[in-house]
């Protein structure tokens, strides 16, 4: 299966140092959408945690998408089997109204899937 990851844990990874991509593999394959890619690059000309994320991001899978931010991740979660990994509250409420599974990170240090 594979597991959508949002920018926000990319950075939560960075910030609180902790390995979310290697949780996140227990439940499938991590996977990039090209908006968070295009968002991290975004974001990294002016953070430092933002620059850090776009290292980890380099043995990824990229799906290509021509939506941009949460719409790109609710419309990918839409039309395919996968796990979203975000901490944003607006997108989990969207998600959960499609039925679809999000890993959250809880108490900065571990993930919980709903």
């Amino acid at each position: 299966m594979e597991v959508v990851v949002d920018t926000n844990m990319f950075l939560a990874q960075i910030r609180f140092r902790v390995n979310i991509l290697e949780m996140l593999r227990d439940l499938g394959e991590p996977i990039l959408l090209s908006s968070v890619l295009r968002e991290l690059e975004d974001l990294a000309q002016t953070r430092w945690d933002a620059k850090a994320a776009l290292k980890l991001t380099k043995n990824l899978k990229i799906i290509k998408t021509e939506k941009f931010g949460d719409e790109a991740i609710l419309d990918y979660a839409k039309n395919n089997e996968c796990i979203v990994a975000t901490n944003d509250t607006k997108l989990i409420s969207k998600l959960k109204k499609y039925g679809k599974r999000i890993a959250r990170l809880r108490q900065r240090k571990y993930i919980v899937v709903e």
